[in-house]
Parts: C-alpha cells; sequence; structure tokens
C-alpha cells in the first residue's frame, strides 16, 4: 500500500486547502467510495479514520448518484498543504495583479473586438506596473499563447515562477474610435493569497 501523510491543521487551514485545491485545478483519482451530494472538500478517511485525501467532485444528475467519485491523495498535495500553515499561502505561485472579466464571444461580435481578458483593475501591486497598459485593455496573449477567457490564464502561469517576464498581447479601443494592438512586458508577481495587499 501507500504511505500515509499526516498532518495537523486548524479548521481555517482545511478551509485554505480546500480552496487551494479548487483553485490549482488539481486533478482527482477515482475514488473507492461514493462521496455524498455537496461533500467536494471534505476529508477523505480510510477504515483507520485517518485523513488520507481531500475530495474533490462526484458525479450527480440532479440528486442521483452517477457512480463517480474523485480524491486529491495528501501524498500529493503535501508540499502545498505544508506551505499554508508554514506561510499562510501557497509559494511558487504567480500572478498578474490584475482584476479582469472574460469577454464572450457574443460580446466580442457586439463590440467587435477580439475575445480575451479585459482588464478592470490593477492591484496596488501589479506585473504591469511601467507598463503601456491600461483599464480597458483586452488581454489577448500571454507567453505567446492565446488568451479567450479567465480560464486560459492559470495554466499558462503555472509555468512560470516569481520575477519572471512574459510578453502581453493587447488590444486597446482608442478615444477616438480606433484601435491598436499592442505587446507589454509583464513581470510576474508572487501570489501569496487573498490576503495580499
Amino acid at each position: 500500500g501507500s504511505a500515509h501523510v499526516t498532518l495537523a491543521v486548524t479548521a481555517e487551514q482545511w478551509l485554505a486547502v480546500r480552496s487551494m485545491i479548487a483553485q490549482a485545478g488539481y486533478a482527482g483519482r477515482p475514488a473507492l467510495d461514493e462521496i455524498s451530494f455537496g461533500g467536494s472538500g471534505s476529508a477523505l478517511v480510510n477504515g483507520a479514520g485517518q485523513v488520507i485525501g481531500i475530495n474533490v467532485s462526484s458525479s450527480y444528475l440532479g440528486e442521483e448518484y452517477l457512480g463517480e467519485s474523485y480524491a486529491v491523495s495528501l501524498e500529493e498535495i503535501r508540499g502545498s498543504v505544508e506551505d499554508l500553515i508554514r506561510k499562510g499561502y501557497v509559494s511558487g505561485k504567480v500572478r498578474l495583479g490584475i482584476s479582469g472579466t472574460t469577454l464572450t464571444e457574443s460580446e466580442a461580435k457586439t463590440y467587435q473586438v477580439p475575445r480575451g481578458v479585459a482588464i478592470v483593475e490593477f492591484s496596488k501591486e501589479s506585473a504591469f506596473a511601467g507598463t503601456e497598459a491600461k483599464v480597458g485593455d483586452i488581454i489577448t496573449s500571454i507567453d505567446g499563447k492565446t488568451v479567450t477567457s479567465m480560464a486560459d490564464v492559470a495554466p499558462i502561469l503555472k509555468k512560470h515562477k516569481a520575477g519572471d517576464k512574459v510578453k502581453v498581447k493587447l488590444y486597446r479601443i482608442e478615444a477616438s474610435g480606433g484601435s491598436r494592438e499592442l505587446e507589454v512586458t509583464a513581470t510576474l508577481l508572487e501570489d501569496k493569497g487573498s490576503t495580499q495587499k
């Protein structure tokens, strides 16, 4: 059998672990037993009562269980959990330091702009500090990879570390009514979680 990992966590740390798994998109492995409806994020416990994983999803149609449940092993996320306990955040993650919104296909057609992520706000610390980027610009590419939604951003950032410089293509609608594309270099910041200022 596999080795078991024992970690002592507070309720607050457990909630942070659940949040980290959801944000990081860990792929769960099939669990042996049914996870009750609404049980995602709960502990997966072995026959001895030891927590061995975290339930991440189940397949339901309405309230009828369809026979598939998934869990993430504590062994797989041990480093992240230890970071949360020690530092209060998972180290090694990066951020752009913006709030953004996905432009849907219909919005892009209506406004005759490319699909992408519109910059709504810059954080106090932003990867775009010192660049030409402005609120309202549409991010269409990061590091040479097409961005059509917020969901495209995390997998691109996951391959980088704080301090890395990435090329970001932007689409801007000018006040004159025209538009232009521009490219800026963003310096990625360490993501210290929702408590960062």
